[in-house]
This record gives structure tokens, C-alpha cells and sequence, in this order.
């Protein structure tokens, strides 16, 4: 059976929504660092894309603000200006997601209009502008999580907002990367992602738990290979200590795993992503959380994934490779 033909511009439009996904997951990462998520207390799809422009309408949006139990009890007497360099954090990364979703759906909506894609692909398609959607909707719900009791989102919340950006940049990707012909023959790249996906996801929830603030040593914890609290916390996943003692503990099983295979299978863009982001968690954990090592980690844990899903697809040295015809 022949390839089905696509646009010229078809390959170009999917590395274009990859690129804003890994743009979303950066300017997130660096959003929640700043603690600028809160700073936002409503929801306007339609017509927040409009930040304020006067000064009443900063002193509205501050005062908003000002409800919330985050300003009550951690931010009391902050000024205007600080709260602006807060609110420009989370302004950004909310039209970012507005414009991947507009990046992604008008091009789909296109290629149904025009019936440029067989009908069975569009419905793959499809996926793309439901999980920017349900994305931005996990995100608000995340926002409301800390607007009434608590000075933060709830943790699995988060985790759940960059589980969805993940999965998300695994489908292009993996569109992407199916474009040059059906799925490889190796299981060792899906050994992999079996390893990192709960790496990853525990690494949200870590964050979610400012677990970086405890336990600052690596690569023992304290002088303990396992803290007190993995045995004693009342409730595991809530307890900071031993959410980051099994997110080290799936980071090292993943890291064996991939020096065992990267290096017999020559993946060293991979090697060093891998050894890479086990240095900027180690930097996190020292360093208490700085910005720039923390907000590099999680963007390099895309990275990870977008390299994992394209050794997914890649076929073997002298296979037949397939390509789709262009109009």
C-alpha cells in the first residue's frame, strides 16, 4: 500500500508545534520556579489575551491577587512592581498555550477543509488540538487548586499539567517521526520510556512538593541511602523526602539503563542528555532549587523524550525507508 501524499509544508508544521510545546514546557517550568502561577486569579480564554494597560487596571489585578491565600500569608506587603514581575511570568506562558493551540488546530482544520490527509490520519490529528485544550483547562484547574485554602497548587494537579505538555510532544514527535516510515524494530527504546515516564512524572510531583528544599546532599541523602521518612511518612506521595528519595531512585535505575544500551547502541546524544540531567538534578538538590538548573531540568527531561520516541522510529541501518509523497 503507497504512503498517503501530504502538504510540503506538512513535516515543517509538526517540528513548528513540537517547538512551541518545548517553548510552553520551559516558560512553565520557569513560571512555577518564580512562584508566578497564583498571580492570575481568573480564567478568560477568549479575552485574556489582553494584559493590563493602565494603572487601575494593574491596581485591579493586584488587589485580585490580594485575596488569595498565597499573598495573605507568604507575599503580604509586596508592591505593585513586584507583583507585575510576577503576573508578566504567568501572562506569557497563558498566550503561549493560546498560540500553540491556534498553531496547532488552524493548520488541522485546513487540512480537513481541504481533504489534504486521509480521514483515518486526521482523526490522529485530531489529538493534537484536544490535549492543547484539555492542557489549558488542567492548568487553570491546577490555579484553583490554591486560590481558596492553600498558598500552592495541589502536586498531583502539577504533575498532571506536565504529564498532559509531555504526552502531547510525544504524539508529534512520534507523527513526526512516522512520517519516514513505520515504527522500528527495537524494544530497547520502549524499555526506556517504561523506566523514564514514571521518572518524570514523580520529578512534577517532587517539584509540586518543593521536595528540592529537603535533603540537600547527593548522592546520599543526609548520609542515608533511605531517609527515615520512606518508612515513616503516613502517606508516601505527600511526604517531600520520599517523593525525592524514589524519583533518585527511578533517575539512577533509568541512568544504568541507558549507559547499559546508549553504549552499545552508540546513542550518545542520548548518553549525554541523560548524564546531563543527572548533573542539573544533582545542582538542583545542592543548590536548593536555583532557577537556571531547575528550569533546565525539566526542559531537558523533553529533550530526553523527544530522543527516546525518535529512536522509536528509526529503522535499522540498511532497512527500506519509506517516505510520503509531497503535492
Amino acid at each position: 500500500m503507497s504512503s498517503p501524499a501530504y502538504p510540503r509544508w506538512f513535516s515543517g508544521w509538526l517540528v513548528a508545534c513540537g517547538a512551541m510545546v518545548l517553548i510552553m514546557i520551559l516558560v512553565g517550568g520557569i513560571t512555577r520556579l518564580t512562584e508566578s502561577g497564583l498571580s492570575m486569579v481568573t480564567w478568560s480564554p477568549v479575552t485574556g489575551w489582553i494584559p493590563p494597560v493602565s494603572h487601575s487596571a494593574w491596581q485591579d489585578a493586584f488587589s485580585a491577587y490580594k485575596a488569595t491565600p498565597e499573598y495573605q500569608h507568604i507575599n503580604r506587603g509586596m508592591s505593585l512592581s513586584e507583583f507585575q514581575g510576577i503576573y508578566w511570568w504567568e501572562f506569557i506562558h497563558r498566550v503561549l498555550g493560546r498560540l500553540t493551540g491556534l498553531v496547532v488546530a488552524v493548520p488541522i482544520l485546513f487540512l480537513w477543509i481541504k481533504r489534504l490527509v486521509p480521514s483515518s490520519h486526521l482523526k490522529r490529528l485530531v489529538m493534537f488540538p484536544l490535549l492543547v485544550a484539555l492542557q489549558g483547562y488542567m492548568g487553570w484547574y491546577m490555579v484553583k487548586s490554591g486560590l481558596v485554602d492553600r498558598t500552592d497548587v495541589s502536586p498531583y494537579r502539577l504533575m498532571m499539567h506536565l504529564s498532559l505538555a509531555l504526552l502531547l510532544l510525544g504524539l508529534i514527535v512520534r507523527e513526526w517521526a512516522s512520517l519516514r516510515g513505520p515504527r522500528g524494530t527495537s524494544k530497547i527504546p520502549v524499555i526506556l520510556l517504561a523506566l523514564y515516564i514514571p521518572t518524570v512524572a514523580l520529578g512534577a510531583l517532587v517539584a509540586g512538593l518543593n521536595g528540592g528544599m529537603v535533603y540537600n546532599t547527593f548522592p546520599l541523602m543526609n548520609g542515608h541511602l533511605i531517609p527515615p521518612e520512606v518508612v515513616a511518612a503516613p502517606f508516601f506521595f505527600e511526604d517531600p523526602a520520599a517523593v525525592q528519595w524514589l524519583h533518585r531512585v527511578l533517575a539512577f535505575v533509568f541512568l544504568a539503563a541507558t549507559l547499559f544500551y546508549g553504549i552499545r547502541e552508540k546513542r550518545w546524544v542520548l548518553l549525554c542528555l541523560v548524564v546531563w540531567q543527572m548533573t542539573l538534578g544533582a545542582i538542583t538538590v545542592l543548590g536548593q532549587v536555583p532557577l537556571w538548573a531547575a528550569s533546565w531540568h525539566q526542559f531537558n527531561a523533553a529533550l530526553i523524550l523527544v530522543t527516546l520516541v525518535l529512536w522509536l522510529y528509526q529503522r535499522p541501518e540498511g532497512a527500506a525507508q519509506t517516505s510520503p509523497s509531497a503535492h
